[in-house]
């Protein structure tokens, strides 16, 4: 499959948006990008892929989400300690 590659527009102040994987081999899908157009996202490449889009996103974002993961637990750990400490 060929997905087209979509940036939302960018905020004042921020150098970077978010950018959206469209499966555009239905009318369905080129009826999303004719919107997206309008409302001011961009094309900002194309991506061949047998993966559906959530799995290529899961897969971009790997490494932020073993990071958040990590520190979440780190978090709980923390609290759990406090808790021990506050208990005696």
């Amino acid at each position: 499959m060929k997905y087209v590659l979509m940036q939302a527009p960018k905020k004042e102040g921020e150098y970077n948006s978010q950018i959206a994987i469209i499966d555009n081999s239905t009318h369905i899908g080129k009826g999303k990008i004719e919107k997206m157009c309008q409302a001011g996202y961009t094309c900002v490449g194309y991506i061949k892929s047998e993966l559906h889009p959530r799995q290529l996103k899961h897969g971009f974002t790997y490494e932020w989400d073993k990071r958040i993961e990590n520190l979440q637990n780190l978090i709980l750990k923390i609290g759990a300690l406090s808790e021990k400490w506050v208990d005696c």
